[in-house]
């Protein structure tokens, strides 16, 4: 009768036993904290893009418009 079982470690049990310690001590709030701040963040960029495409092509019509009149006449 075998009292004791040894168990055969490899280095994958040793990085799954380690990942699994490194979340535990994970500091889940500052990860949400992070995650909002770069979607809030993210949101701001698109807008200023937006409105930077927005009057750009605002601009390009008025050019366009002056530079049709001035072919009219």
């Amino acid at each position: 009768m075998k009292l004791f079982q040894f168990i055969v470690s490899d280095s994958l049990s040793s990085v799954i036993l380690y990942f699994i310690v490194m979340f535990a001590n994970i500091d889940y709030t500052g990860i949400v904290d992070y995650a909002i701040k770069a979607v809030v963040g993210s949101v701001i960029w698109f807008v200023f893009k937006l409105l930077g495409e927005h009057l750009l092509l605002k601009m390009k019509r008025k050019h366009w418009n002056k530079t049709m009149k001035k072919e009219k006449s």
